[in-house]
């Protein structure tokens, strides 16, 4: 993940051999900073358009390999392609490297397709072109170059780490351990804190993404809990922290009502720019108590306070 990162999806692609099937356009990250989207105008229909979709860090599981991918060998090494690729009227190719045994992919797709709804346009070199065009971007799917991010001035979460420090989370969280940490993809951390005596645990997530700012949901959502008959309560509202704007979501059970088992806060790191959809970066910290177990329960919405104000400054 730490790869995936710090090189750049745009810089992957490879316009001078996408050129054998029309002119490129442009690129779009699609929202993420793990993806980028060329599209290049389609030569042979002058309303088409191909779209290149390139993901650096695909969930990828086995059993994915055997129910939706076949093994195939490309440049001398193993890449997956989709059972479907290949059928009368296909009009896109999709295919895969996977990242060793991770459980995640670089994942390809090319696709033929007219406006204004990307309808598919048939396309019979669909998996020709597609091998192609991997084989010559093989090289840097497996070797991850770093490559900057370009931005816009100002501060930016873009090839930043997600995971916090563990002084500040076993702080929030006296007598409780930090046992492990995973990275759910490239700008998502989860840490899971644990007692020395077995009493439940801790789950803190940290996620960094491009986003709408966010709007806390109306009223309050009630949902089954199975402890002692009672619910989960969940409600939203505005709370700035850590010198951030942003919004809080505090999960409660009817039964205790006095303390927070769940505490989510989206924070808003840069604001958005009024003519870009969804360019807000967030700083999403969440804080899970497991309920198990008689010994007290810290307070999620407490701890959250406690971390929220290292985990922003780390990020600069």
């Amino acid at each position: 993940m730490t790869k995936v990162r710090a090189t750049d999806a745009c810089a992957m692609h490879d316009p001078a051999l996408a050129a054998r099937v029309g002119a490129f356009q442009r690129f779009d990250r699609d929202g993420s900073w793990t993806r980028c989207r060329m599209f290049v105008a389609d030569a042979g229909d002058p309303a088409g358009f191909f779209r290149f979709d390139l993901d650096l860090v695909d969930d990828f599981l086995a059993a994915d390999r055997g129910s939706l991918y076949k093994p195939d060998q490309l440049a001398g090494r193993t890449v997956f392609m989709r059972f479907d690729n290949d059928h009368p009227g296909a009009w896109s190719c999709s295919m895969r490297i996977a990242h060793g045994d991770t459980g995640f992919a670089a994942t390809l797709k090319v696709s033929r397709l007219a406006p204004p709804k990307n309808s598919p346009i048939p396309w019979d070199q669909a998996c020709t072109f597609t091998r192609e065009y991997l084989t010559a971007i093989l090289g840097n799917l497996v070797t991850l170059p770093p490559r900057p991010i370009g931005i816009e001035d100002g501060r930016s979460l873009i090839q930043k780490d997600p995971c916090p420090a563990e002084g500040p989370l076993t702080a929030a969280f006296p007598e409780w351990k930090v046992k492990s940490t995973g990275l759910v993809n490239a700008y998502e951390c989860k840490l899971t804190l644990r007692r020395d005596d077995a009493y439940g645990k801790v789950e803190v997530s940290v996620r960094l993404q491009a986003n709408a700012e966010q709007v806390p949901s109306e009223g309050e959502t009630r949902l089954p809990a199975g402890l002692d008959g009672g619910q989960l309560v969940v409600t939203g509202r505005y709370q700035a922290r850590a010198g951030l704007t942003g919004t809080e979501t505090r999960t409660v059970h009817s039964a205790d009502p006095g303390v927070t088992v769940g505490c989510s806060a989206a924070l808003v790191y840069r604001p958005s720019n009024p003519s870009i959809p969804n360019s807000a970066q967030l700083i999403t910290i969440g804080v899970d108590i497991d309920r198990t177990g008689a010994a007290p329960r810290p307070d999620a919405c407490q701890a959250l306070d406690r971390l929220a104000g290292d985990i922003v400054t780390a990020l600069g």
